[in-house]
C-alpha cells in the first residue's frame, strides 16, 4: 500500500473545493432551509478519508512494522483525535470570530451537530481503511 504524499493535499484541495463552492453557490443555505443537511457529512467523510491517508504515509514513512489491524487501528485513533481538534478549533472560531464562522460556514451550531461531524470522519476514514485493506 503506497499513499502519495501529493493524495492528501489534493484530497484537502477537493473538500475546500466543495465546501466553499457551496457556500458561495448558496447550496448550504438551500440545504438549510429544506431541513435535510447531507453535504456537510459528505464532507467530513472525504476529511475523514484525508486524515487517514496522512496517518498511512506517516505510518509509511516511520517503518515501523504493523500488521493491518494496528494500522487500521492507529489511522482509526488519529482520524478521531484530528476530529476532535477540528471542533474543537470551529467551536473556538466560532465563539471568537462569529461573524467570519457564519460567513465561511465552518461552525457547528449544536453539540449534535459536531459529534455527526466526528463520526462522518470515521465513517469516511473506515470506508478508506477498508477499500485499501488487501494492500496493506
Amino acid at each position: 500500500m503506497t499513499v502519495r504524499l501529493w493524495h492528501i493535499p489534493a484530497m484537502i484541495a477537493l473538500v475546500a473545493l466543495l465546501h466553499f463552492g457551496a457556500v458561495w453557490s448558496g447550496f448550504y443555505d438551500w440545504q438549510f432551509s429544506t431541513r435535510i443537511i447531507w453535504f456537510d457529512n459528505v464532507l467530513h467523510a472525504l476529511v475523514g478519508a484525508g486524515f487517514a491517508m496522512g496517518a498511512l504515509f506517516m505510518l509509511e514513512r516511520s517503518g515501523m512494522p504493523l500488521g493491518r489491524a494496528q494500522t487500521v487501528g492507529f489511522a482509526l485513533f488519529m482520524v478521531l483525535a484530528l476530529a476532535l481538534f477540528w471542533e474543537l478549533a470551529e467551536y473556538i472560531f466560532y465563539t471568537r470570530f462569529t461573524e467570519y464562522a457564519y460567513w465561511s460556514r465552518i461552525y457547528s451550531p449544536t453539540l449534535s451537530e459536531a459529534l455527526s461531524d466526528v463520526a462522518s470522519d470515521i465513517i469516511g476514514a473506515g470506508a478508506l481503511l477498508t477499500a485499501l485493506w488487501r494492500r496493506m
